[in-house]
């Protein structure tokens, strides 16, 4: 995941410590918590998927909250889950048949399916919620702007980072360019499938469409995504 990589040359070139539980097993229903030792400390905590419900507070606290357009990212995470997402117990690890249902089933039962129960609207919903709370303190990342202009959204990272207790050269983070290459054709069991913001148009039907129009109707208007 680029963002831990990103996020771990934070840590190793500013030697603040990085923390993340985003490799761990979550219950996506409730909110994330961090453990005393961790809320003592200063640190680096990212990246982290799910709505956190207490984090070390202090005058140099810093937030970026990560967003991309809720349509791409349920494209996204039907290839994932029914091709390219690595199993492992304890984590994400469908059975066989399980996976092969998304697969005969279709990418657009799916979806409907997979926001029946609120979770990612609440998420999504959050997140804005935090950002204008700490306004001061935080800026809204779009993925759609780090897949189009790598440069552009690192210098607007590293710039905010630089502004809150940071001093960080965007140089160092030069290495990262490279990944963000299209791929020449899509590959659906690959991670990096497609990398074309929009592409939920080709993928979905009208109807699902509509339906996640009227579910983050508030986020696409936050965001200012297009709905045509």
């Amino acid at each position: 995941m680029f963002l831990h990589r990103f996020f771990g040359k934070v840590s190793e070139v500013s030697g603040i410590k990085k923390y993340s539980k985003n490799d761990m097993n979550f219950d996506l229903a409730r909110p994330l918590d961090f453990t005393e030792i961790e809320l003592a400390a200063a640190g680096i905590y990212a990246p982290l998927r799910y709505e956190v419900k207490s984090i070390p507070t202090s005058v140099s606290d810093c937030y970026i909250f990560h967003l991309r357009d809720p349509r791409d990212m349920l494209t996204s995470l039907y290839y994932s889950h029914s091709y390219s997402h690595v199993t492992r117990d304890g984590a994400f690890n469908p059975t066989f048949e399980e996976r092969a249902s998304w697969v005969e089933n279709g990418i657009d039962k799916f979806i409907v399916d997979y926001l029946e129960d609120g979770l990612l609207q609440n998420r999504y919903k959050w997140m804005l919620e935090e950002a204008r709370i700490k306004k001061h303190c935080s800026i809204v990342s779009r993925y759609e702007l780090m897949v189009r202009d790598y440069s552009v959204w690192g210098e607007r990272i590293i710039g905010f980072l630089n502004q809150n207790a940071f001093s960080l050269n965007i140089k160092d983070f030069e290495i990262f360019e490279s990944e963000f290459k299209a791929p020449a054709s899509e590959d659906i069991t690959k991670h990096k499938r497609k990398m074309i913001p929009g592409d939920f148009r080709n993928k979905l039907k009208t109807s699902t469409i509509e339906l996640i129009n009227d579910q983050f109707r508030s986020v696409i208007d936050a965001m200012s995504y297009s709905y045509s």
